[in-house]
């Protein structure tokens, strides 16, 4: 999972005072974009 972080250029040594660390926010920006990514593919291979 760091891998991916990192790859989408997460930086896991930033600090921001916030109720949540910085690299969850990402992570969850990450997360909803290979959730979409993988429901389009569904439905393509669905069309076929």
């Amino acid at each position: 999972m760091a891998e991916v972080l990192i790859s989408h250029g997460a930086n896991i040594n930033e600090k921001i005072n916030m109720e949540k660390p910085h690299f969850i926010l990402q992570l969850k920006i990450i997360v909803k974009k290979l959730l979409n990514f993988l429901f389009h593919m569904v439905r393509i291979s669905m069309k076929k």
